[in-house]
Order: C-alpha cells, then structure tokens, then sequence
C-alpha cells in the first residue's frame, strides 16, 4: 500500500506539468532545491484539491473539481489569477486574529 502511495506522488509530479523529470540544473544543491519547491508545489495541489471550499464549489455547479477546471494546472492557473487581480483590505490580515487550516481525511 505504501509502495501504491508514493509511486502515485511521483507519477504526480512527473507528468502532471510540474516537470519533475526536466533537468533545470546540473549542480547537486540547485536540483535539490527546485525539488523541495517542487514537493511544497505538489502538497498545495493536494490540499487544494482535496479542500472543502473546492468540493463545495463543484457541488454547487453538480460537478466534481477535475470536471469543473479540467485540470490541477488550471485550478493553479485560476488561484494565480485571483492572487494578482482580487484586491483584498488589510484588514483580512490582520495579525490579531487566529486561525485554524484543518485537514480531513474524509471525503
């Protein structure tokens, strides 16, 4: 099983337009570098696309996410999007407040 999990996350990352198999570099510390940018890059895909805020956003449209972007890169695509173009007022980041990120291993 845990053979099936990690092979998955590879295969995930090799073909999935993260571009783990391209060589950007020759240096040992530079690969290593990219690759633990590029394991942070894959566990925010995975959170995103298991989150709830995306399975309810599918629900509403009788979709499922993959369905409704057609694909983990478009999803990314759209998130960049609205980082550069909603305006947000400072006091969404206000320093004061809390906050939880809790994550379900039900689906």
């Amino acid at each position: 099983m845990r053979f099936k999990i990690e092979n998955q996350g590879f295969n995930i990352q090799k073909n999935s337009g993260l571009n783990l198999e391209h060589a950007y570099s020759t240096g040992v510390d530079t690969m290593k570098s990219f690759y633990y940018l590029l394991q942070i890059a894959h566990l925010f895909l995975q959170m995103l696309e298991m989150g709830s805020l995306l399975r309810q956003l599918a629900r509403q449209y009788d979709s499922t996410p993959m369905r409704l972007f057609g694909s983990l890169k478009n999803i990314a695509q759209r998130l960049l999007e609205c980082f550069r173009y909603f305006h947000l007022e400072a006091e969404v980041f206000d320093p004061t407040e809390q906050f939880q990120i809790r994550l379900a291993d039900s689906t």
